[in-house]
């Protein structure tokens, strides 16, 4: 027999044997596909992002590079542009502008508001020092005992409902309060979005 039969013999000898595969990844099931988790698809978005960005400024780079051989004319590097230069007085005049207005606006705002909520203070201040006297008058009148003694026990109970009553009223006042300043903070926020 001749070599190069012997050596086809010894081939299809080999195919006939069963073959163990040298492959480095290893099949987790017949026909099933792994799949990764969302920590790791996220940590390969991620580096394939900063892989991007990092080809992106290569190019530009790149890009720069390439203008290095176009030099500039001596007299064109340090000329002042007469229509930029305009653009940039009008563009920081527009921005300090708007900055102004801005502030002055906000101070607007902020001195309604403060007078809203100073008036709004005053007003539950007054009604309140209102009902605390009238509630202190009552104190007062039962405080002395002279002026108890000569009365029955209905006059007691009498001035203990107005008491309840003043009180309710000092809560009537408190509510009132509260929802002027409900009132304000609505204002406060249309004249916000307003503007």
């Amino acid at each position: 027999m001749s070599l190069q039969a012997r050596a086809e013999q010894g081939l299809l000898a080999a195919l006939a044997k069963d073959r163990k595969s040298a492959a480095t990844v290893r099949v987790v099931g017949r026909g099933k596909i792994e799949v990764p988790s969302k920590e790791k698809l996220n940590r390969w978005r991620k580096q394939n992002e900063k892989i991007k960005q990092f080809r992106a400024a290569e190019e530009d780079k790149d890009i720069v590079a390439a203008l290095n051989h176009q030099p500039i004319e001596p007299e064109m590097r340090h000329k002042e542009f007469p229509k930029l230069a305009q653009k940039r007085i009008e563009k920081r005049t527009k921005h300090d502008a708007t900055v102004k207005q801005f502030e002055n606006t906000l101070a607007e705002i902020s001195d309604k508001l403060e007078a809203s909520v100073l008036e709004a203070s005053r007003s539950v201040q007054t009604g309140i020092g209102g009902v605390d006297k009238r509630i202190a008058d009552i104190f007062a009148e039962l405080n002395q005992d002279l002026w108890l003694v000569t009365k029955d026990h209905h006059y007691v109970l009498d001035q203990w409902v107005k008491i309840n009553e003043e009180c309710s009223k000092r809560s009537l006042e408190m509510v009132k309060f509260g929802g002027r300043l409900e009132d304000i903070e609505r204002s406060r926020a249309a004249m916000v979005s307003g503007e």
